[in-house]
């Protein structure tokens, strides 16, 4: 895209599952599993749900932890909205979970160069599925660098992407979680939490509150209790043989 590559076919093949995914720009995508009978072929849709309400969500994150901290706030977000947030991987097999209408959505940040190969061939069968695929800001994703990427079902995007953008712009948001963290905003990204925040979810509203506004921790304090024991009742009486 852009004047540079653009993925066409995508065969994301899982052994220990024994399925595959096979998508060719035009011609659609379609799920190969093998059963005792034979293999078994089937065309795959995304689902139809619109809401967040009810929906079953997918996520990645990186090995690096600046980078899956950001994928954990938007979790913490996200929390109770979501009937359930799963994290499974890879990102081929997530996005073809989409595709198939196992997920409603999936998402990760900052998926590297070398990760190229498994988002194209998701891609293609995301798209082929009729689902959605594009980064965190809404852009196109970019084939030769890192992106923040996004998968749907193309219907409860609307309601995900405030969220993704609060925490997008390939990490230059760090989010105040305690001491010595600073909190560092580029001006791209402070735009897109001020423009997440008007379009009145409660993503801008947490991140704000929960996280950038941290009160301090009282000290503890150290308190004393007395503690008497009574005599017993009864006098002890020695026992004479």
């Amino acid at each position: 895209e852009h004047g540079g590559a653009n993925p066409i076919l995508g065969i994301v093949h899982a052994p220990a599952l024994e399925l595959t995914y096979l998508a060719a720009q035009g011609k659609g995508a379609i799920r190969i599993w093998r059963t005792p009978f034979g293999d078994k072929r089937q065309k795959i849709i995304p689902t139809t749900r619109a809401s967040l309400e009810g929906s079953v969500i997918s996520y990645g994150m990186s090995y690096v932890p600046s980078e899956s901290e950001r994928a954990l706030h938007v979790v913490a977000a996200l929390a109770g909205k979501p009937a359930d947030i799963k994290r499974v991987g890879p990102v081929s097999l997530d996005m073809c979970r989409v595709a198939d209408g196992t997920y409603d959505a999936y998402f990760e940040p900052h998926l590297h160069s070398w990760d190229i190969p498994a988002v194209s061939a998701g891609t293609v069968v995301v798209r082929e599925a009729q689902g959605q695929v594009s980064r965190w800001d809404g852009g196109d994703i970019r084939w030769r660098e890192a992106n923040d990427v996004v998968a749907s079902n193309g219907l409860l995007i609307d309601q995900l992407r405030p969220y993704l953008r609060v925490f997008g712009c390939l990490g230059a948001v760090r989010w105040n979680l305690g001491p010595n963290r600073s909190n560092e905003r580029s001006g791209s990204c402070h735009r897109n939490s001020r423009k997440a925040g008007r379009e009145g979810n409660n993503a801008p509203m947490i991140a704000n509150n929960r996280w950038n506004v941290r009160k301090p921790k009282p000290k503890p304090t150290r308190s004393t209790r007395c503690l008497t024991i009574s005599p017993p009742p009864w006098k002890p009486t020695r026992r004479t043989m």
